[in-house]
């Protein structure tokens, strides 16, 4: 059963009004008074979500911003110090190229010089054992020269013969060698027998 209410009216008359159909226009009001505040919020809330979202994403990027600056000086740094140290390897690497270059010419200027001092002092060489082998063929030639003859006589002894020539015995051992005499104290009576010079035999290592 539907409750009524009595409402007084203009005219001093009694209106009977249902009592469901007021609650639920209460309701209803209640209803849409709950959610416009809840609009309200969500509105404010958005606003906000919106605020917060705007501020990060412009923190975001000034931060990019500044780290970008940050890579670029950095880098910058980076370069130029990688550039600085290209050029002072690339002056180093010119300048032990040079010094390899100036060793090797220097080395290439001794082998030169030492092949000319090698080359003059072979053909010195050569020209002083041409010059040895013509002193000794005029020596051989003058000693033949001055080589002379003596037939031994009776009573004709190395010792006297010696004394006779050089005026002196020291030679009777080379003069026995000279002329092949296995006994110096033995000499044949008409054998011949050679005398050099005495030259020939102070010239003998003894």
């Amino acid at each position: 059963m539907t409750k009524t209410i009595h409402e007084t009216v203009s005219g001093g008359g009694i209106m009977e009004v249902p009592m469901q159909q007021t609650n639920l226009e209460t309701d209803k009001a209640k209803l849409d008074a709950k959610g416009s505040r809840v609009l309200k919020y969500k509105d404010q809330g958005n606003s906000m979500r919106f605020i917060f979202l705007t501020m990060v994403l412009f923190g975001v990027v000034i931060a990019l911003v500044m780290f970008q600056g940050q890579i670029t000086t950095l880098f910058t740094q980076d370069t130029e110090y990688v550039a600085n140290r290209v050029d002072v390897i690339e002056g180093q690497t010119i300048r032990l190229t040079q010094s390899v270059r100036d060793q090797q010419q220097a080395i290439h200027s001794f082998e030169v010089r030492f092949a000319d001092n090698k080359n003059q002092t072979e053909q010195k060489f050569q020209e002083l054992e041409q010059r040895i082998l013509q002193i000794e063929k005029e020596m051989q030639g003058f000693h033949l020269a001055q080589v002379t003859s003596y037939k031994v006589r009776p009573g004709d002894t190395l010792w006297s013969i010696t004394v006779r020539h050089y005026g002196t015995g020291k030679y009777m051992l080379p003069l026995a060698q000279y002329n092949n005499l296995s006994n110096p104290r033995h000499v044949v009576s008409g054998s011949i027998l050679k005398i050099p010079p005495a030259s020939y035999f102070s010239g003998l290592k003894k």
